[in-house]
C-alpha cells in the first residue's frame, strides 16, 4: 500500500499547470479576480491486477485573490467517489510549479472526507528557475525547483521543461495558435517509492492560457521493482469566464 503522503503527491501531479491571462510570447499578466477557466477531461487509472478505470470530468479553476506578481486559484479534481480540493498560489510563469499548493480530500457533497480535515500545505516553490522559456521559441528549456511537503519531512524535486512545437490547436473553446511544451519531474518521497510525472501542454500566447494537456503519472515501488499505479489525464479548455468590467 502506498503511504498517504505519496498518494497525495500523485494527486497533486494530476493537475499542476497555471492558467493565466495575458498575451503574445511574454509571460502573461496577472488575471483579474473572478476569472475562471473551465476544462473537460478524461482520467484513466491503471493498477496491477485491476481493470483500467476511466472517468470523464469537468474542472473550473477560478481566481479568488491576486497581488502585483501572484494570484490564487481554487478548483476540485474528482478522485473516485471523492474529490481533491486545491488552493494554489501562482506566479506569472504558466509552466512553473505553484508557489504553494494546499489540498484537502472532500466527499462528493463537499464535506471533508476525514472528520476535522482542512487544507494542508503539500507543495511549495520559491519561483526560482535555471534558464527561461521566454520569449517562447522552439528548443528553449528551463528547470524549476519545488518541494513536496509532508508530516515526515520535505522532499526536493525539479521540473524540466522544453518547448517542442508550434501549431494551430483546436479545443472545445476554439482554435488557437499554440506552443507545445513538455515537462518532466521525479520525486522520491521515501527510499522505496518514486513518482514520475510527464506532461505535454499546449499553451496559447494570445489567451495567456494552457488550452490543453496530456499528463502521465507513474508511482513505482523501487525496492520491489514494480509499478503501483499509472494515471493518464487529458483535458482541454472549454470556456473562459471573465468578471464584469468595473
Amino acid at each position: 500500500m502506498m503511504p498517504s503522503r505519496l498518494a497525495a503527491w500523485g494527486a497533486i501531479a494530476l493537475i499542476v499547470w497555471s492558467t493565466t491571462a495575458g498575451g503574445q510570447t511574454a509571460k502573461p499578466a496577472i488575471p483579474a479576480v473572478g476569472t475562471a477557466w473551465i476544462y473537460t477531461g478524461t482520467l484513466r487509472t491503471v493498477s496491477p491486477g485491476k481493470t483500467p478505470a476511466d472517468s470523464d470530468y469537468s474542472m473550473t479553476r477560478r481566481v479568488i485573490e491576486a497581488g502585483p506578481d501572484w494570484f490564487k486559484v481554487e478548483y476540485d479534481v474528482p478522485i473516485g467517489d471523492k474529490k481533491m480540493h486545491y488552493l494554489e498560489r501562482h506566479s506569472t510563469d504558466p509552466f512553473a510549479p505553484p508557489l504553494s499548493t494546499e489540498t484537502v480530500m472532500l466527499t462528493a457533497e463537499g464535506q471533508p472526507a476525514i472528520a476535522g480535515a482542512s487544507l494542508t500545505l503539500t507543495q511549495r516553490s520559491r519561483g526560482e528557475a535555471t534558464g527561461t522559456l521566454y520569449p517562447l521559441e522552439i528548443g528553449k528549456s528551463a528547470q524549476y525547483g519545488f518541494t513536496v511537503v509532508s508530516k515526515t519531512g520535505d522532499t526536493p524535486g525539479t521540473r524540466d521543461c522544453k518547448t517542442e512545437g508550434h501549431a494551430t490547436v483546436t479545443v472545445p473553446a476554439g482554435s488557437y495558435d499554440a506552443y507545445s511544451v513538455r515537462c518532466k519531474s521525479q520525486v522520491s518521497p521515501t527510499k522505496d517509492y518514486r513518482v514520475d510525472f510527464e506532461a505535454q501542454t499546449q499553451y496559447a500566447p494570445d489567451l495567456g492560457v494552457v488550452i490543453g494537456a496530456q499528463t502521465r503519472t507513474v508511482t513505482t515501488n523501487v525496492s520491489e521493482g514494480r509499478v503501483l499505479a499509472e494515471i493518464m489525464n487529458e483535458y482541454k479548455l472549454t470556456k473562459i469566464e471573465t468578471p464584469p468590467a468595473k
